[in-house]
């Protein structure tokens, strides 16, 4: 392989204009004609000369592709796990058991058995919770999601000063730490499950993060939003996959397996993903480095190297100082605070409101089995939701296209309450309809964080956002629970949403905008680029290298 990569940058080399593929000149050339190459060459030009949409970026785009169907399994293993039970009454002056509901069941002179389908054994069963208060169930669900928040967040400070792959690399050995501690200890205690479930998923929600700016600082920017709608649709494939799982067997302990396992292939791949070429140039000052991986991706994809010196817009004039940036100058900077709290608004609702549909499947109907039903439905609409940006970015802007997806989102959510105790199967065509906006709405503010913010402060604002949604999404089950009796949980999804379709209009279309590296402004310069390299002076760059991937 490495004498294969030598003799593709000989031949390369030895092209010119003027010469054929020999090197030999051509008949056909004029020897006036002479061909000067840039100097230097921007981050963004460099992803386009050695290809922005190809071969190389199959690899990360499949490492958080199924990260990501992996985490989904989770939450929607969640919801399968704690779905209501069906009751059997017996009242010891008759002599029949009847279907019953919860509340008959365990009142007082009543005795009762569990109707389970297709070899159920959910969190009700594990821990014997068929009387007992439900809230256990938000609180799980919140721990879980708060995780994310108070693990997830610090975890994305590292990422902007160490490396999007170092905090990726460390943060899954932690996570299958605690995915073994889950599957092995959890089904002795279910308040160890909530502490372990708040660990797991907040080394998860750190290392998603930073998998996604390692993503996008992969892509050409009108190949990005594809990328990540790609990626979305696939929670939707998750949960239909997912359903095949449940009818042969609802086990939440083979749940939580299955996304572990899958978790862990994406976390193998990390062996083979470099670290971000534009993060070693912008903030470790890495030329070298930063080249050395803009090699690989040109032979990969069968590209031409380029000879020029790589070079960063905002810090071409900067000659001294730091050269990291945090959460301060990000919200010192009127132009970046206003794009943090207006996205961070977004991805508030979008966790909310997405989470609402997922913690309210098993209330949708009142029949248990329909669970089963309802999901697969969710799941398709959840799809369709993902794919409608691939549709309309030409030409929509995101912020008219997030408009039209809120507006989308509490048309249905209006629909549903007016039908909500009548009708389920009309309920959950018009929940169905919501989900199809909030999913078309969650896929375009992902790309958006990546693309608002600089490279400097990206994972970090990425992670406010994120911080945002994992609020909303924490209060949502608790909600749920709250309305549990009403069967409507939906009017705040609705304030939300009509709320912030107005507000996301002052955000600019990023689409087709190149990404900003540093945030600039008077009297904060960064240093020159250094020549030394993490590869170090006397290793070969052949050789395989665990920080640049292999």
């Amino acid at each position: 392989m490495e004498d294969s990569h030598r003799k593709f940058r000989d031949e390369m080399a030895s092209i010119r204009p003027g010469n054929d593929e020999n090197g030999h000149t051509s008949p056909n050339s004029h020897e006036d004609i002479s061909f000067e190459p840039p100097e230097k060459i921007t981050l963004e030009e460099a992803i386009e000369h050695v290809g922005g949409w190809n071969k190389f970026q199959v690899l990360p785009i499949t490492m958080i592709a199924t990260m990501w169907i992996g985490g989904s399994i989770f939450f929607y293993g969640y919801a399968f796990s704690s779905k209501k039970s069906d009751y059997e009454c017996h009242n010891p002056l008759a002599h029949e058991w009847y279907s019953c509901e919860r509340e008959e069941a365990c009142s007082d002179h009543m005795e009762y058995r569990i109707n389970h389908h297709h070899d159920e054994w959910t969190l009700t069963d594990e821990y014997d919770m068929y009387c007992d208060d439900r809230t256990y169930f938000g609180i799980l669900g919140a721990a879980s999601l708060a995780g994310s928040m108070l693990i997830g967040y610090p975890l994305t400070h590292v990422a902007d000063r160490m490396g999007r792959r170092w905090v990726m690399v460390r943060g899954m050995m932690v996570f299958f730490l605690l995915a073994a501690a889950v599957l092995a200890f959890a089904a002795y205690s279910r308040v160890l499950l909530v502490m372990l479930s708040f660990m797991i998923v907040g080394f998860f929600a750190g290392s998603n993060l930073s998998g996604c700016s390692l993503l996008v600082e992969f892509i050409s920017p009108q190949y990005r939003q594809t990328a990540i709608a790609l990626l979305s649709c696939l929670d939707g494939l998750a949960l239909i996959l997912l359903l095949g799982l449940v009818l042969v067997k609802n086990h939440w302990q083979y749940i939580f397996g299955l996304s572990y396992i899958v978790i862990l292939c994406g976390g193998l791949m990390l062996y083979y993903t470099p670290e971000s070429p534009r993060f070693l140039l912008t903030v470790l000052k890495d030329q070298r480095g930063a080249r050395a991986i803009f090699e690989r991706i040109a032979i990969t994809n069968g590209r031409p190297m380029f000879t020029a010196e790589l070079y960063v817009p905002e810090l071409e004039d900067q000659q001294t100082g730091s050269n990291r940036q945090g959460l301060t100058d990000l919200w010192m900077s009127s132009k970046y605070r206003t794009r943090l709290l207006i996205c961070a608004g977004c991805w508030f609702v979008c966790g909310f409101s997405y989470y609402i549909i997922q913690f309210d499947i098993p209330n949708i109907s009142d029949e248990a089995e329909s669970v089963y039903r309802d999901a697969a439905l969710i799941g398709g609409a959840e799809m369709l939701g993902n794919g409608l940006p691939l549709i309309l970015t030409p030409w929509v802007s995101r912020p008219r296209q997030m408009f039209l997806y809120y507006g989308t989102t509490a048309l249905g959510a209006v629909l549903y309450a007016m039908v909500a105790e009548e009708d389920d199967e009309t309920g959950i065509a018009y929940i169905c309809v919501s989900r199809i906006g909030i999913s078309g709405a969650y896929t375009i503010v992902y790309t958006m964080a990546t693309e608002l913010f600089p490279t400097t402060v990206r994972v970090v604002g990425l992670g406010i956002c994120f911080i945002a949604a994992r609020i909303g999404a924490t209060a949502a089950p608790l909600v749920v629970e709250l309305y549990r009796d009403e069967h409507n949980p939906y009017p705040p999804v609705i304030a939300l949403c009509l709320v912030q379709a107005i507000l996301v209009l002052w955000l600019p279309d990023t689409s087709k905008e190149p990404l900003e590296d540093a945030i600039v402004k008077e009297g904060h310069f960064f240093g020159p680029l250094k020549n030394d390299s993490l590869l170090g002076p006397d290793e070969d760059e052949n050789e395989c290298n665990p920080l640049l991937g292999c």
